[in-house]
């Protein structure tokens, strides 16, 4: 007699084929959100009699890296108080915990702790020639994995007066 395959309750994204030779097979890529116990059901029939098989699949949980919002190059001139926001979220739901490297002198980098940060920098006079063109790379941690982002600042010279160009010579070459 000749056996039909089928299966029923299976989980979404999976399918079954039926071979038509006693044999069948069960595709299926389980997505990030499917993680956890599922319960398909196998039948085989030769019209007369069936039997079902009903296996556990366990899922398990995989992490996923968490992920820095782009941020476009950014621009500031000497002397000037520059700030900008960094955000990250975890498609997890995980903890993350930003960081920055290659900060410039005089720039620092809060992390707030729920995905979002904070970089000021106070340029200084003078800082144009040693910083035209730098890049401050940030680090977004969760529970095993990373996301990193370099944003590019470029620093433009300040339009001076001569007696102010002076005091900034003298002031750098104080401290």
């Amino acid at each position: 007699d000749s056996l039909f395959l089928s299966a029923l309750s299976i989980p979404p994204g999976a399918f079954f084929v039926d071979s038509l030779n006693g044999r069948g097979g069960f595709f299926w890529s389980p997505t990030f959100d499917q993680a956890g116990e599922h319960r398909p059901v196998f039948e085989v029939t030769d019209r007369e009699y069936a039997l079902a098989l009903r296996p556990k699949l366990i899922v398990l949980d995989f992490d996923r890296a968490p992920g820095l919002t782009q941020l476009p190059d950014q621009r500031v001139t000497e002397g000037q108080i520059f700030s900008f926001s960094v955000l990250a979220s975890d498609a997890d739901g995980d903890a993350i915990s930003l960081s920055a490297i290659r900060l410039p002198p005089g720039a620092v980098f809060v992390d707030s702790a729920n995905g979002r940060g904070g970089f000021v920098w106070q340029t200084r006079v003078l800082q144009a020639n040693a910083f035209f063109d730098t890049s401050v790379t940030f680090i977004a941690a969760g529970r095993a994995l990373a996301d990193t982002l370099a944003v590019r600042i470029k620093v433009d010279t300040a339009l001076l007066t001569y007696t102010e160009h002076t005091e900034a010579i003298f002031a750098s070459e104080c401290t």
